[in-house]
């Protein structure tokens, strides 16, 4: 996939949640390319794995050449506890879910760099530059 992108300069971004980590990845084209530049590749943990996060992605002109892309986690908000019982609102049945994510057995803390599956530091909120695939429009 990623050989495939990078044949196509206006690609400046890949978002996907394939690997239940969240992760950002630079991919650039070999020197001496006739097409300069790459992108970035945004993963982003299922909402089935803890810490249950959602991320906003934005993309912005930096009027100089180059785009930012913001990545920003955000969280849901439902309580801790859902309680006793059977779930009997969408908050309760995501505080259910949550409980069940952060029990996952499968988690792996073993990495000192890194919080389970919330991924390192540099892979959540983060501002991530690329040169601008062609001339953007003013107004």
């Amino acid at each position: 996939m990623r050989d495939l992108l990078l044949l196509f300069p206006n690609v400046v971004l890949w978002v996907n949640g394939h690997t239940h980590r969240n992760t950002v990845r630079p991919y650039g084209r070999a020197t001496g390319s006739a097409i300069a530049g790459g992108f970035w590749e945004i993963n982003t943990a299922a909402h089935i794995d803890w810490p249950q996060q959602a991320r906003v992605v934005e993309l912005v002109d930096n009027g100089d050449g180059t785009l930012s892309v913001f990545g920003t986690l955000i969280d849901h908000a439902a309580p801790l506890s859902y309680g006793r019982g059977t779930p009997d609102s969408p908050l309760e049945l995501a505080s259910l879910s949550r409980e069940l994510g952060a029990n996952d057995w499968q988690n792996d803390f073993s990495n000192p760099h890194e919080d389970g599956r919330r991924g390192a530091v540099e892979d959540r909120n983060v501002e991530l530059r690329v040169l601008a695939p062609f001339k953007l429009a003013r107004r």
